[in-house]
């Protein structure tokens, strides 16, 4: 059985992190967006504040990412990615129960996410976790 572990992630992880943030469009806010940027990200590793930023590791290997922010009384997460070839085997559960935990121990309520009406199998994924579908929404940002 692989060896998998979560943790925080080190500064060394974050070429990799960034590179999968950008590679995966269903991470990014649009097809014109960018995921967060190393400098961003490091400065938020230094300060994380109550914010959850875990990555899992199988076998020391770098395997996928969650990252969650915390707004008083809920948390979003905002990231969870697990790198291909380690899917289905149950880290996006791990990273999710992780994150959930450190949730819990803060006296938040509430742990919400968001995913493409399309992404059925990802939809069905939470539902799985005890999630529930909410309210449809439009996203809209502004740079």
């Amino acid at each position: 059985m692989n060896n998998i572990q979560i943790i925080t992630p080190k500064l060394f992880d974050l070429d990799t992190l960034v590179a999968w943030g950008n590679a995966a469009p269903e991470l990014k806010a649009s097809q014109d967006d960018e995921w967060y940027s190393k400098k961003g990200l490091t400065k938020w590793l230094k300060h994380p504040g109550k914010d959850i930023l875990l990555v899992a590791k199988v076998d020391g290997k770098l395997a996928g990412m969650c990252v969650a922010m915390v707004f008083h009384e809920w948390a979003y997460c905002s990231t969870l990615y697990v790198h291909a070839p380690f899917r289905k085997m149950g880290i996006g559960r791990k990273l999710t129960d992780a994150a959930y935990k450190r949730i819990q121990k803060l006296g938040i309520g509430y742990f919400a996410l968001l995913v493409n009406e399309k992404n059925l199998p990802t939809i069905s994924f939470y539902k799985k976790l005890g999630f529930k579908e909410g309210y449809r929404h439009v996203w809209m940002y502004k740079k």
